[in-house]
């Protein structure tokens, strides 16, 4: 029988356990929900289910509180909370969430935990190691210092004279957050692993080992893990950054300062002294806080106690500016024909283990390659440009095809270590060359391929990762490029997947090794290699730090009255509101409009016309200028009936819609008349499923689907749609705050119109939970939204965009950006005045004028970004005798530093 004690720390147990311990095991109050105790260890289990410590022979192996670190823990999108806490047998305990599950099965000696994933996304799962963990042993018993990264799949872990053995892990990589070590183990969606633990003691054979590997210890009283000599911090604006500092002193110190010295972007800094705090039970001290962008800085850190100085420490250089991870085959490696040399002394490399200055031979690389690189090159002129030092990461392995980078290879994992290090805001982008060796695959399947590895990575990470793409399929003079390779990676830049990366087919003769007949680049074609990168790289840098600084006022709208002649051209249709549009391909344009007059009886006059609750254009075209246009409808009884038909008092408004396996789906705002003038009440939700769409709108089959309701009074799918990845997902609308919340379903069973099982997201914490699970309205994703809005990725600003009206009934438009759907979003910045807002143009006046329904449509061929918006009165007079409301009216936005999203 197990001598492993499981306690709920909860009053209502302590009669109940102090009859069952044994003699030799401690039950004390604390915090935490659980803690487990056995002759050998002691382990606790927090209330989000982490195993947060682990304590053999009084040492710590675990390190909780670091970052994001909750010692061991599932991660996607952030920390897993496994809230659900049961204990199943005597030494068993489960944790679980709608994600992801684990089994800890505990006994005298060791643990046995089985990780669940239960979702349909790949997840990973960590185990971050005490900075005291110094030394391991592979399975072959070979004994190493830390850091290290390699993929073991079973390690031996020491700290002191006490030792935790693992099995099962996939690899064990660091530095992370200054000296810690991280274990990982990665799960596909429904996978089940199981890792084992063990505890001992540490041999004299053993102790023999490590003490032979171990360098000399120095005199050192106070060690400083991080920064670490060269490293560079990702800025997170034009003139700041965040950087985390840590360390650790032998003295009986009571007080730790540190100053920072050196020349940042605007000026020298202070060097005043500033405190951090000091874990005087561990001696250690830890610290994340701005610094502005520039360097080289040398940090100086003293141990105090009681005002006099015990020791100190200084590490230098370091500073804050741009860090990018590069990946790829040859020409992202050490495979140029000589080793080049940074030459403005401002870029590092960073190898997964140390910083150094970036000359060639780059380390970090998978293939351990030892020629010569594009990276001085690119490193120098970034500096040029920008004068703020600058960070590199190569992990590319030559000769590799994309085939090798998948998610399930070694290479994706070498790849993603290296994000995982830097963190998801510790560089600024990856940078890919790759293609050469995919010169024969089919377009459609490179396409298909490196997209799952763009869309995998940012998912791994959780968050949006900016990948740009290079073209590169060259091979010699007789075969400079090739088309198939060439056309995926534009195509890849066209549908807003990946940034555009330099066209490399392009240097050819000299700038190419052997004389100018080899695949790979002379130190000529290395250094405008290089250079190539930097200008398409800083001219988004550029694009980055102006948007940073707000939404970017540089936004105008004007009034594009050429445009609005395209609703006028089907003279049946005599105007309609909300103006959603989706691209059906080949130059067709479907419009979905909600309240529309249609089928005049007398040409041109709106009292003649019958008000149906949606309605169907066609455009085709892409210039609205001169594009066609045609309305549809349905008949009954020889009357115009709503295009989505009625059901009873209820009818539909259009939502967002999208192209799906050939067929459009479109969610819809169910609604009803209220007993109020032009008033009206929103029921709900609804969804239908549209097929044989290459025909004109009569020949659509539609099909109505269950839209499964939610108590929280919020209208699924009312603003957009938007396909990313394997997902589907509704910007939803809250009908009394406005607030905006984001669901979502699986794109292959949306796509067969099952939409019974909407996951909501609830914040980084907890990431998303099934509807069915959902215990109150989770935290909007944007605040005071309005029912109808769009929005679209702009590669050119790599920004997701949102357009509203920033009220009603009569308020200017703005826009809102972010990196990723879930945000965050940038305030609202209004941007446009609709000339109604202009003294003199308000026909019906301001009291009856209302303004509503800004959407973007960046299908349309345009200068600058086409926006539509509805401009309306509550007069109903007005409305019926002036064809000049009710149309969709058209504007054109520019930004003055980019080019149109």
């Amino acid at each position: 029988m197990t001598k492993t004690i499981i306690c709920y720390l909860a009053a209502m147990c302590w009669s109940y356990f102090a009859e069952q311990v044994l003699a030799e095991v401690a039950i004390r109050t604390e915090s935490s929900p659980l803690s487990v105790s056995s002759q050998e260890y002691q382990a606790r289990i927090e209330a989000d289910g982490c195993l947060t410590n682990l304590r053999i022979g009084g040492h710590e192996f675990l390190a909780p509180g670091v970052s994001i670190s909750r010692g061991s823990y599932f991660f996607s999108g952030g920390p897993l909370q496994l809230s659900s806490i049961e204990q199943a047998a005597d030494n068993i305990v489960t944790a679980s969430n709608e994600t992801a599950a684990i089994r800890y099965g505990f006994d005298d000696a060791g643990m046995t935990w089985q990780l669940t994933n239960k979702s349909d996304n790949a997840i990973v799962f960590f185990m971050v190691l005490s900075k005291d963990v110094n030394a391991a042993f592979n399975h072959e018993g070979q004994a190493f210092m830390l850091p290290v990264n390699e993929s073991w799949t079973e390690v031996t872990l020491v700290e002191g004279d006490s030792l935790l053995k693992i099995h099962g892990c996939d690899k064990l990589w660091g530095p992370w957050q200054g000296p810690h070590q991280v274990c990982q183990v990665s799960l596909e969606p429904h996978e089940e692993k199981t890792i084992t633990l063990s505890v001992g003691e540490v041999t004299p054979e053993l102790r023999e080992q490590i003490r032979a590997i171990t360098p000399k210890l120095s005199e050192s009283k106070l060690q400083v893990f991080s920064p670490r000599e060269h490293q560079v911090f990702q800025r997170s604006s034009a003139a700041k950054g965040m950087i985390f500092l840590n360390g650790h002193t032998t003295t009986h110190a009571d007080a730790i300062r540190f100053r920072i010295t050196g020349s940042s972007i605007e000026g020298p800094l202070s060097g005043k002294w500033q405190t951090l705090p000091l874990a005087p039970e561990t001696s250690s001290f830890s610290g994340t806080l701005p610094l502005a962008a520039g360097g080289w800085y040398a940090l100086n850190v003293q141990a105090l106690k009681e005002g006099e100085v015990l020791a100190e420490s200084t590490v230098e250089p370091f500073g804050v500016g741009e860090v990018f991870v590069g990946a790829g085959q040859s020409n992202s490696t050490n495979c140029g024909e000589i080793c080049t040399q940074q030459t403005s002394g401002m870029v590092a490399s960073f190898s997964g283990t140390a910083w150094q200055l970036a000359n060639d031979p780059q380390p970090g690389v998978a293939d351990r390659s030892q020629g010569g690189s594009f990276w001085p090159a690119f490193g120098d002129a970034m500096y040029a440009r920008f004068g703020v030092p600058i960070g590199v990461a190569a992990t590319g392995y030559g000769g590799t095809s994309v085939n090798q980078w998948q998610p399930d290879g070694d290479l994706f994992p070498w790849m993603m270590t290296r994000m995982y290090q830097l963190g998801p805001r510790g560089f600024r982008a990856l940078l890919w060359h790759q293609g050469e060796s995919d010169v024969e695959m089919p377009s459609e399947e490179y396409y298909d391929k490196l997209r799952h590895i763009i869309l995998s990575s940012r998912t791994d990470v959780g968050g949006y990762v900016p990948w740009f793409v290079a073209q590169a399929s060259y091979h010699n003079p007789e075969k400079p490029s090739f088309k198939s390779v060439r056309s995926a990676q534009a195509r890849l830049w066209k549908e807003g997947i990946a940034l555009e990366g330099p066209d490399t087919d392009t240097l050819t003769g000299d700038r190419r090794d052997l004389g100018g007949a080899g695949i790979h680049f002379s130190p000529k074609g290395l250094s405008e290699h290089g250079r190539m990168w930097a200008d398409l790289v800083g001219d988004y840098i550029d694009s980055e730090l102006e948007i940073d600084t707000g939404n970017g006022s540089s936004a105008t709208a004007t009034a594009w009255p050429e445009a609005d002649a395209l609703f006028h051209r089907d003279p049946s249709w005599l105007g309609g509101d909300d103006a959603y549009s989706l691209d059906l391909g080949d130059g067709r344009v479907a419009w979905f409009f909600g309240d529309s007059f249609v089928a005049p009886t007398l040409q041109g006059e709106r009292r003649s016309t019958t008000m149906v609750r949606n309605s169907v254009g066609i455009q085709t075209g892409y210039e609205p200028t001169s594009a066609e246009f045609e309305a549809y409808w349905q008949e009954a009884n020889d009357k115009p009936q709503s295009f989505i038909a009625d059901e009873g008092e209820e009818f539909f408004w259009p939502g967002g819609s999208l192209l799906l396996d050939g067929k459009i789906l479109m969610l819809m705002m169910r609604a009803r008349n209220a007993n109020r003038k032009m008033a009206f009440e929103t029921t709900g939700w609804g969804a239908v499923l549209i097929d044989n769409i290459q025909k004109n709108p009569d020949q659509w089959k539609i099909r109505k689907v269950d839209a499964p309701p939610n108590r929280f009074d919020v209208l699924v799918g009312s603003a957009t749609l938007i396909k990313d990845g394997e997902y589907v997902f509704a910007y939803s609308v809250a009908s009394e705050s406005h607030d905006v919340y984001l669901v979502r379903w699986r794109l292959a069973k949306a796509a067969q119109g099952d939409l019974s099982a909407p996951e909501w997201w609830t914040g980084s914490e907890n990431g998303w939970v099934d509807q069915k699970k959902l215990d109150s309205l989770p935290a909007p994703v944007i605040k005071s939204g309005q029912t109808e809005f769009t929005v679209h990725f702009s590669p050119n600003l790599n920004r997701y965009v949102q357009v509203q009206f920033s009220g009603f009934p009569l308020a200017p438009i703005g826009l809102r950006t972010a990196r990723s759907l879930t945000g965050p979003w940038t305030e609202l910045e209004e941007f446009c005045s609709p000339e109604e807002m202009q003294p003199g143009k308000n026909q019906p006046p301001d009291a009856e004028r209302m303004l509503y329904a800004a959407k973007a449509h960046p299908e349309l061929a345009s200068d600058g970004l086409a926006m539509t918006y509805c401009s309306n009165t509550f007069d109903i007079k007005h409305l019926i005798g002036s064809l000049d409301l009710y149309f969709p009216r058209f504007l054109q936005v520019k930004f003055s530093q980019s080019k149109a999203p």
